[in-house]
């Protein structure tokens, strides 16, 4: 256990020292490697349901506190692999009042297209019905995203 959380901080730290647009940063090969560390250790974890969103109710599941809204399809290989970490962090902040949503692009598309969405996976942080962070590709948000939901709580 000690030697796996010591491999993660030696990965966070390559991953925030060497952002991609530095000369001689790591690779994205590398970087994704590095996230799929991250959110692979929650696979087998306690699974949270989360609800899914339509068009029809999105802005109305947006419109209060700080909401999470995973945008994806079922047969995307990487929206589901983040789907365990996803569900993981429902669990850890739901009891916080953060609301998590799953929407469908296959199914519908106006949230998908007003809000920008052009590669899944990629997940919106609102708080208060306004668009706050948006986190695009495994890599980023299996990296970024709990600071970007830590950020909208002001922590």
């Amino acid at each position: 256990m000690k030697k796996e959380f010591i491999k993660y901080i030696i990965t966070a730290l390559i991953l925030c020292a060497f952002p991609l647009s530095l000369k001689g940063a790591p690779s994205e090969g590398m970087q994704q490697e590095a996230a799929m560390q991250i959110c692979d250790r929650y696979n087998n974890q306690l699974k949270v349901a989360v609800p899914n969103v339509t068009d029809e109710g999105f802005a109305k599941a947006v419109a209060e506190g700080i909401s999470v809204v995973d945008f994806g399809f079922r047969g995307c290989v990487w929206c589901g692999k983040i789907a365990p970490f996803f569900n993981h962090l429902a669990a850890k902040y739901g009891a916080d009042g953060v609301k998590f949503f799953k929407y469908d692009v296959m199914g519908q598309q106006i949230a998908a297209r007003t809000y920008g969405v052009g590669n899944v996976p990629s997940v919106l942080v609102f708080k208060d019905g306004k668009l706050v962070s948006v986190q695009t590709g495994y890599t980023k948000l299996c990296t970024g995203l709990e600071d970007e939901i830590l950020k909208a709580l002001g922590r």
